[in-house]
């Protein structure tokens, strides 16, 4: 093993202090909210998909799916993006 392929396989120290280690080390757990199954880190903590996780957020802040806003967001961000890739 050269010194390159040792010093690429190590963990590296982040400003965090986490340990970020190479390749996929992931979980498949069921969703609390809506009982999904979704892939998270192993060792994470969290519970909840990032569906269920948008739809407290949204919740949290008083809009609701049917919102008029929303849907002008989303077509506002859409817009955005199909300019930006194209």
């Amino acid at each position: 093993m050269t010194a390159v392929t040792a010093a690429a396989q190590r963990p590296q120290e982040t400003p965090a202090c986490r340990v970020l280690r190479y390749g996929r080390h992931e979980d498949t757990v069921a969703c609390a909210g809506c009982g999904e199954p979704f892939l998270r880190a192993r060792g994470a903590t969290y519970t909840a998909c990032l569906r269920c996780e948008m739809a407290r957020a949204l919740a949290d802040a008083g809009i609701a799916p049917d919102d008029p806003a929303l849907a002008q967001w989303a077509a506002w961000n859409d817009a955005v993006t199909r300019r930006a890739a194209g």
